[in-house]
């Protein structure tokens, strides 16, 4: 005997599945530094991005240049903005990198 399919739990179903999916990819596009969709995202070779300011900011206070997740050092001197993210951000919303830092009235950052 065949099952009956819920048409209102498979919607439901499905609709929590890209819920998920969006969600997720939401949380790839986000700077832990900051908390914001990525600003200028730039790449460690661990595979962590940041905003290019948070990075470079929270690399200002910490010499040895870790990685604000897994704290690995970094080696690169350049931070070069990786452009397939930059591409994954463009239109998602965002009001621009609100960096614990840039938030300080410390005066204005270098990039």
């Amino acid at each position: 005997m065949a099952s009956k399919i819920d048409p209102e739990t498979t919607d439901r179903s499905g609709e929590e599945h890209r819920n998920m999916a969006e969600s997720s990819f939401e949380s790839f596009l986000t700077c832990s530094v900051c908390l914001d969709i990525l600003t200028e995202p730039v790449s460690l070779s661990c595979h962590h991005s940041f905003c290019k300011r948070c990075l470079t900011e929270h690399w200002a206070q910490q010499p040895s240049r870790p990685c604000p997740v897994c704290r690995r050092t970094s080696s690169k001197e350049d931070l070069d903005v990786n452009f397939a993210l930059k591409d994954a951000t463009s239109g998602r919303g965002s009001l621009g990198c609100t960096s614990s830092f840039r938030r300080r009235s410390r005066g204005p950052y270098p990039l």
